[in-house]
């Protein structure tokens, strides 16, 4: 357990769950932490403590205060480096999102996208009314009309009673 300043800092930086400049961040916090008790200990007492008071109010530290200490450092840590870079951010949003739309845009409109559609156009729209032509023409040929059907019918039974 940390009985100084000295101890609470190494102790702090010997923490792997942290990266160095939170550790350190996580030193200022206590080092405010400890300005308070001092200031809440003079309006008390009305003196001073002496070193053996503040080395048992630091030994008396429990570790969830570490871990609380820790966790409010991140956290300012996070809101500082969001709040620093926000204007870069922002910046690298517009880029990307200017970049995907340019490059979509030129997806659908790019020049062999147009050269394919126009080419399968060009060859398949005639090979289409072609085949209906042809179509029209067979089903002409291969099954009989009207006028046919009606004179077979005359044949069968005469108008008019005949």
């Amino acid at each position: 357990m940390a009985a100084n300043d000295r101890d609470v800092y190494e102790h702090l930086l010997a923490r792997e769950d942290l990266p160095i400049p939170v550790s350190m961040l996580a030193f200022a916090f206590y080092a405010e932490e400890k300005r308070d008790w001092i200031e809440h200990f003079r309006q008390r007492n009305g003196r001073e403590p002496s070193q053996t008071e503040i080395e048992e109010w630091i030994v008396n530290l429990p570790e969830n205060r570490f871990d609380k200490i820790s966790a409010e450092a991140m956290s300012f840590f996070d809101l500082s480096a969001r709040d620093y870079l926000r204007g870069e951010i922002e910046q690298m949003r517009e880029h990307i999102l200017h970049t995907e739309i340019v490059r979509q845009v030129r997806a659908v409109s790019g020049w062999w996208r147009q050269l394919a559609i126009a080419l399968m156009t060009a060859i398949l729209a005639p090979l289409l009314i072609g085949a209906v032509i042809v179509s029209a023409l067979a089903y002409g040929t291969a099954l009989p009309s009207l006028v046919d059907l009606s004179a077979g019918l005359r044949e069968v039974a005469p108008f008019g009673g005949e």
